[in-house]
């Protein structure tokens, strides 16, 4: 008989096992397929401060750091090196000068295409490898398991 201690070590294990296999397909699929001269040195909070940006328009550093879950001190650090890099664009708001609004820079917007086009290659890679059948089910498991709650960090 299974015990509530053997069914959670298996749960640990299979996620540790999740995980790198979620690594693996962005190392394989996503930073590979980058420029790796121009993307070498995008962070991890980079890539995904860019994302949101790409995806929602100009926003304010504190909602970006909400959409992203990220601290706000963390979401300041990318926004300066993306800045650095010409990649960001910082603007005070005349109606609330405490509030910076952030834009992606045309160079910027080119990085976003190309990681939303090594997304899409991605995804397309791994779902050519399944049947029909075997790409419903895994899109309705990972449907499923984004709506499970973020547990507090």
């Amino acid at each position: 008989m299974k015990t509530t201690a053997d069914a959670d070590e298996f749960l640990a294990l299979q996620a540790r096992e999740l995980m790198i296999y979620v690594d693996e397909l962005v190392r394989r699929h996503i930073v590979t397929r980058l420029d790796s001269t121009a993307f070498e040195t995008l962070s991890r909070q980079d890539a995904v401060t860019i994302e949101a940006l790409g995806t929602q328009g100009p926003m304010l550093v504190k909602d970006v750091a909400a959409l992203i879950q990220l601290p706000l001190s963390t979401v300041s650090s990318a926004v300066s090196r993306l800045c650095a890099r010409r990649l960001v664009r910082r603007q005070t708001l005349a109606a609330d000068r405490r509030n910076i609004q952030l834009e992606l820079t045309s160079t910027g917007a080119k990085v976003y295409a190309a990681m939303l086009g090594a997304g899409l290659r991605t995804a397309r890679t791994v779902l050519d490898a399944l049947g029909p059948a075997e790409r419903s089910t895994l899109l309705a498991i990972l449907q499923k398991a984004m709506t499970a709650e973020r547990p507090d960090c």
